[in-house]
């Protein structure tokens, strides 16, 4: 898919702007100006179709499963929004006065209300704008709690499965962190608890169920050692959704804790906001809640300070949107529905946990609630998670939570929620069973998702680290004219790496989209299978395992090729600097090659194509459209892939052939004998001799920049 940029064309317009109706303003202080702006010129329908485009690959709730464990990625009603978006709500400014905004002030009261409910506890506020604000308010008010006491408590106790907010949150707030190890259980060990409890001890934050799904059943128990110990302890409420009509907060034990409205009740989650991390708090907290709450008075409903509070903690009363939903999520469902939401949750979870546990390794044993882990502890051929969650974006499905919690290695944390159906669930399971079939039997496939994604799988190291976020106008437009002297284009000459390495490297590189050429050898030797190839059916397994021979999947079409006595290349270039079309580019690349050939004496030809096929070449398992050859016998072969734009061509010089060891390789559709073989391909070697790597390379290099008119710089 081209960028908008891409699509630009000077002159081009959407937009007929009216005529100003109202005075010419003085002109902006020439300082202020610029005389060129970068912008696209598109027609409306172009940009219209643009941005449709974008949007069918964006993949959320409203199109696919997105079991997300920790952050309940559930589909949300879209009366709520119709609700948060009445004119009374949206068009309400902040600071008009409590008399004309009765309304909206009844249903923050009302929701402090059903929240004391839910959670048990009698003072709410609203204020909090995500979960992480709640706790750094919560624990504010523990501080200015102990501080007023005359209590000099500075140590917060997290569990090792905690979120990570939590001892972000608390570190921000000025506390020491401890951690507490959770025991073989995955659940909060009370022996542990009590060897960290000390008079300096202000909180334990504790989330329950825990981030393992697992409920902590020592809670009381706990919550009465810190309490003993005169501390607090603070309810991470993310996982409310298992607990909703079934458990009090309250009656666990806890003195504070937050709710992810945003999570729980009704708002979209997910795209950096918005979210509400509304905080409850016992009656001897109350005094301390963050100005202002919402009270009644003589005239109505009316903004109010706490006695104590410890001030404003964000502009103006909360992310008011996701409040309206909340309360028309909790009103229209009422307890019973709540109850239900749970117990449906929970359900889910279960269900796909037992469909799955025979398959993969479950990292505790103890019952789940609304989500369960996984780990990679019994996957085959150094498969891990992160592979296995890239395959499934093949099937359709979000991938789950990878990596998390941090005590987990390898771990997939599941959350179905309570509104997907049985049968997705069955269809998510079966998905997960079939990737770990493929574990078994094709780990490369795996190991090199996702195949059927508009980005493939890329260096997420250095896309963290080194991000590409913007648009390079100077490059692009430098590469595009192709004019001698005018760009320069990478070359990449790598030693021999696996063939896993290989594969990663070239979907990194066509990933990258930026002009490079790169050369490259196999070590071991490995056969190489099109994505359309099934290789119990094209290669000999057995064979290649008794030789040693490794075996990955590339991204384009083919047929299967042993690797051996070859100098590999892979060549990205941006669309716009090949001419249009499969044909015309492979005959730009091929003019090469055949240069380089006849500087080394060698009279090469192109294979023409029969047709316009709409597969890529066949590299070496026989002669096929867009393949060099010498006295009509393949001497270089090549497959092509295209991407967003960008064309990845990935192929060899033939150097020499092992007719035998190439033939006992291949089966089904590709299987050759020698003798066949002999007759279809040969290597330079036996048309020149020996010629060095590095007198190859140079070789092909001088040809790239005669005929593409740039220079090839190595890096």
């Amino acid at each position: 898919m081209k960028l908008i940029f891409e699509k630009s064309r000077p002159g081009r317009t959407g937009v007929l702007p009216p005529e100003p109706d109202v005075p010419e303003a003085p002109p902006l202080p020439a300082g202020l100006l610029r005389s060129s702006l970068d912008l696209p010129e598109i027609s409306e329908s172009e940009a219209i179709r643009h941005y449709t485009a974008l949007s069918r690959r964006n993949l959320g709730v409203d199109n696919a499963f997105y079991p997300l464990g920790s952050c309940t990625m559930k589909y949300n009603p879209r009366l709520n929004e119709v609700l948060a978006r009445l004119d009374a709500f949206r068009n309400s400014h902040p600071l008009l006065p409590a008399s004309v905004v009765q309304g909206n002030l009844q249903l923050l009261y009302e929701l402090q209300r059903v929240l004391s409910l839910v959670t048990g506890l009698p003072a709410v506020s609203l204020a909090p704008a995500a979960g992480a604000h709640g706790e750094l308010t919560g624990l504010m008010i523990a501080k200015k709690y102990f501080r007023e006491k005359g209590e000099e408590r500075d140590v917060v106790l997290t569990p090792d499965s905690s979120h990570g907010t939590n001892p972000a949150s608390a570190a921000m707030c000025g506390y020491t962190v401890t951690t507490i190890p959770s025991g073989p259980d995955g659940r909060l060990d009370p022996e542990e608890l009590k060897r960290r409890l000390s008079p300096r001890v202000a909180c334990l934050m504790l989330t329950n169920p825990n981030t393992l799904g697992i409920f902590e059943k020592d809670v009381v128990a706990a919550g009465g050692l810190v309490h003993e110990a005169g501390g607090l302890v603070y309810g991470d409420g993310a996982n409310a959704n298992a607990l909703l009509g079934k458990a009090l907060f309250s009656s666990m034990g806890f003195d504070l804790v937050h709710l992810n409205l945003h999570k729980t009740f009704s708002t979209p989650h997910g795209g950096g906001g918005p979210g509400a991390g509304a905080l409850a708090v016992t009656d001897s907290l109350a005094p301390y809640l963050p100005s202002p709450v919402v009270g009644m008075n003589r005239n109505g409903y009316a903004f109010i300070s706490p006695e104590k509070s410890i001030g404003r903690i964000r502009t103006f009363h909360g992310n008011f949107g996701v409040l309206v939903r909340a309360f028309a999520y909790i009103t229209a469902l009422g307890s019973e529905g709540l109850e239900e939401a749970t117990t449906q949750a929970v359900l889910n979870a279960c269900y796909l946990r037992k469909r799955l546990e025979g398959h993969y390794h479950v990292a505790y044993p103890s019952p789940s609630k609304h989500e369960f882990v996984l780990d990679d502890s019994g996957l085959p051929h150094g498969v891990t998670m992160i592979d296995v969650a890239k395959r499934l974006l093949d099937y359709g499905f979000h991938p789950p939570t990878v990596a998390f919690p941090l005590i987990v290695h390898g771990a997939l944390m599941i959350e179905p929620t309570e509104t997907e159906t049985r049968e997705t669930l069955d269809e998510f399971a079966d998905a997960l069973i079939a990737v770990r079939r493929e574990a078994e039997s094709d780990p490369e496939l795996v190991k090199t998702a996702p195949h059927s994604t508009p980005v493939r799988r890329l260096d997420e190291v250095r896309a963290a680290r080194k991000p590409d976020l913007g648009y390079d106008f100077n490059a692009v437009a430098t590469a595009a004219t192709g004019e001698k002297g005018t760009t320069e284009i990478k070359l990449i000459v790598d030693g021999a790496l696996t063939g896993a390495e290989n594969m990663a490297r070239d979907e990194a590189l066509l990933a990258e989209g930026r002009p490079v050429v790169r050369f490259y050898r196999w070590s071991p030797p490995c056969v190489s299978i099109g994505y359309f190839q099934d290789p119990a059916r094209d290669i000999d397994l057995e064979f290649l395992k008794r030789k040693g021979i490794d075996f990955v999947r590339r991204p384009t079409g083919g047929r299967a090729v042993l690797h051996e006595h070859e100098l590999t290349y892979a060549i990205v270039l941006p669309g716009n600097f090949l001419p249009s079309g499969i044909v015309p580019s492979y005959r730009k690349i091929a003019s090469v090659f055949l240069a380089a050939l006849a500087e080394w004496g060698v009279r090469g030809e192109l294979k023409g194509p029969a047709g316009r096929p709409d597969r890529s070449g066949s590299c070496f398992a026989s002669v096929s459209a867009y393949e060099i050859t010498v006295d009509g016998r393949k001497i270089i072969g090549s497959a092509q892939v295209r991407r967003r734009g960008v064309v990845l061509q990935h192929g060899s010089l033939l150097l020499a052939v092992d007719y035998d060891r190439q033939a006992a390789c291949l089966r089904g559709p590709s299987a050759c004998t020698a003798e066949e073989l002999r007759e279809k391909m040969t290597g330079l070697y036996a048309l020149k001799g020996e010629i060095g790597i590095d007198t190859l390379v140079e070789g092909i290099s001088r040809a790239f920049e005669s005929e593409f008119g740039v220079r090839l710089t190595m890096h």
